[in-house]
């Protein structure tokens, strides 16, 4: 019901001679507006603007343009062509999808994305990193001590993808370190986190969760559903 199988145990299926499908296509254009959507509040400052107001406080603050953004895609697959649709007339400055296929980076350059096979032209060029890969033995921590040290500060990490494909410790140290950074994410590395996880310490200015909802919007939902009944 869905598009990611990494937790299913794939040797048991066969074992049991158990069907396995999935719905690639359905969620793709919810979880495009879920990234859209964190991108923008992040840049407006908006939740932590909306807490100091119901605090008493009225206050004045600078928001970021898109205008002045570029969005760097990890992956170029169905949601990254999803958001390269759904924003391409927003006014982003560039969107840079980084992938290891041709057949994809192809794909989305028809949308008028500058793609590159160097994860290093994502994590140097960018405003903005959103994640969109599978988890797999590939992609379990490809976002780690040595790549945000190569952020640096004043980025913003999105994450939609699999928890797994950023390292937990690493992303909180270059939060707590770098006092432009930000992230938003929709996945976690444990789901639901523990109460003493240090990502719930974090300030909403440092971090926007949310509970692995991407997907779920009604649209999405009843395309997934149909999915599966088409696939049966």
């Amino acid at each position: 019901h869905g598009i990611g199988v990494d937790s299913i145990d794939f040797n048991y299926c066969k074992e049991k001679n158990i069907y396995l499908i999935n719905t690639p296509n359905a969620p793709s254009k919810s979880v495009a507006y879920d990234v859209l959507e964190k991108i923008l509040l992040m840049l407006s400052n908006s939740p932590q603007t909306n807490q100091k107001i119901k605090e008493g406080e009225w206050p004045i603050e600078t928001r970021k343009d898109p205008r002045n953004i570029t969005v760097g895609l990890i992956g170029a697959g169905r949601i990254p062509l999803a958001f390269a649709e759904i924003s391409k007339n927003l006014g982003f400055k560039k969107i840079i999808a980084f992938d290891i296929f041709d057949e994809a980076l192809e794909r989305i350059e028809k949308l008028g994305v500058e793609t590159t096979k160097d994860l290093n032209k994502i994590l140097t060029e960018t405003d903005i990193i959103s994640m969109h890969t599978p988890l797999n033995e590939h992609t379990h921590h490809l976002i780690s001590e040595k790549e945000f040290e190569i952020i640096g500060d004043n980025k913003m990490l999105i994450n939609t993808s699999r928890g797994g494909t950023v390292k937990t410790e690493a992303l909180i140290n270059w939060l707590n370190n770098n006092p432009n950074s930000k992230a938003a994410l929709d996945v976690l590395e444990q789901e639901p986190p523990n109460k003493d996880n240090s990502l719930l310490q974090l300030p909403i200015q440092k971090l926007y969760l949310t509970p692995h909802l991407g997907a779920s919007t009604d649209k999405g939902l009843e395309h997934m559903a149909e999915g599966c009944m088409i696939a049966a």
